[in-house]
């Protein structure tokens, strides 16, 4: 998935979740909101991992700058 749809699931898991996860981490996530039309009906799972991310970058991130 491209770059912008994991710094999105970046976002969506902190408002969600409270949990702030590395874009590594996300794009578990993000790849599977890319496949969600794929996916419908089927019971899925996704690890959300990872607190790699700078405090800078997640600045950024959840600013919408990336």
């Amino acid at each position: 998935v491209p770059d912008a749809d994991i710094a999105q699931a970046v976002r969506e898991l902190w408002r969600v979740t409270h949990n702030l996860i590395e874009g590594a981490g996300a794009s578990g996530f993000a790849g599977l909101k890319a496949m969600a039309a794929e996916l419908s009906g089927q019971t899925v799972a996704v690890v959300l991992s990872g607190g790699n991310l700078s405090s800078e970058m997640a600045v950024r991130i959840l600013a919408g700058e990336i």
